[in-house]
């Protein structure tokens, strides 16, 4: 092998690492940030990696690793709206559905702010 092959062979590979982070990076940012959550916790639980380090390598943020969803569950809505797409097969998803509902009877008071 010459040295210009070698040189060559080694473009080629610092080529193909460089290609493969980006593809790691594309598959990466298609996972939901409860998956990274989870991978955060895995690696702080069985690497013993620090909460920075971790969030650093799945690429989150420490705030968004943190964040818990203050959201009400608003199970009884869900409930009741399965019940009508059961029952009313050809309704749509706003506006008859709300109709059904009564509006403010089942809606939090969020969506009418």
């Amino acid at each position: 092998m010459t040295v210009s092959e070698a040189r060559r062979l080694k473009e080629l590979e610092a080529e193909n690492a460089k290609l493969k982070r980006l593809l790691a990076d594309a598959e990466l940012d298609k996972v939901s940030p409860q998956v990274r959550r989870e991978a955060v916790d895995a690696l702080m639980s069985e690497r013993g990696f620090g909460v920075t380090r971790a969030c650093g390598l799945v690429r989150i943020s420490r705030s968004l690793y943190r964040y818990r969803s203050k959201r009400p569950e608003c199970a009884e809505l869900k409930a009741r709206i399965s019940e009508i797409a059961e029952a009313k097969r050809r309704y749509g998803y706003r506006r008859p559905v709300e109709v059904q509902l009564g509006r403010r009877r089942y809606m939090p008071a969020a969506h009418y702010g």
